[in-house]
């Protein structure tokens, strides 16, 4: 095991107590501090809650079902991992599906459930966790395994949130019989 991926298995072994932990701080935060939150008179703010879950929880499923798809070509690889770069279906719009999806169950969860200690600390902590995750463990793992592949895939999709004007097709590099690299158009 490189020392990269012992650091992956480090920091993820951490999410579980790190999300305990924030929803203590939310708590604390919304009986001892911000005793009155005017997210409870807001009639909006539980109904956009449970779209971001809803949001959240399916971009989540939806980027791990197509790691497991198109990432594994051996099937005897542990859960979780891939031998291939991931660069159709959800990745192709934007490198960390996953992530983003994690992250819109944080700023939802705090709106269903009405807390200004959540929605307005707790949660953007856990995005700032994910984002620094991503960038200084989960990245460079990435180039460790795939080389200049995610490099040239980290310079042509954006790492949280697709961009309006970006395609899927153009993002994918040609190659013979005019099939890009994902196995065909998607």
């Amino acid at each position: 095991m490189s020392t990269l991926d012992a650091e992956f298995t480090r920091r993820v072994r951490r999410l579980v107590p790190g999300l305990a932990g924030l929803i203590l701080l939310a708590w604390a935060l919304d009986h001892f501090v911000l005793r009155s939150c005017f997210l409870s008179a807001l009639a909006w703010a539980r109904s956009a809650g449970f779209v971001l879950l809803f949001a959240g929880f399916l971009l989540a499923g939806v980027s791990g079902r197509q790691l497991t798809l198109y990432g594994r070509g051996d099937v005897a690889l542990p859960r979780g991992t891939t031998d291939r770069l991931v660069q159709r279906g959800l990745f192709c719009l934007m490198r960390h599906p996953a992530f983003t999806g994690f992250m819109l169950i944080l700023l939802g969860g705090g709106l269903v459930a009405r807390s200004c200690g959540f929605t307005f600390v707790s949660a953007p902590l856990g995005i700032l966790y994910l984002v620094i995750f991503t960038f200084r463990v989960e990245e460079p793992q990435l180039i460790e395994r795939f080389g200049d592949e995610y490099r040239r895939y980290r310079q042509r999709v954006p790492a949280f949130f697709p961009l309006p004007w970006k395609n899927c097709r153009q993002s994918l590099p040609a190659v013979k019989g005019g099939k890009n690299d994902a196995g065909g158009t998607s």
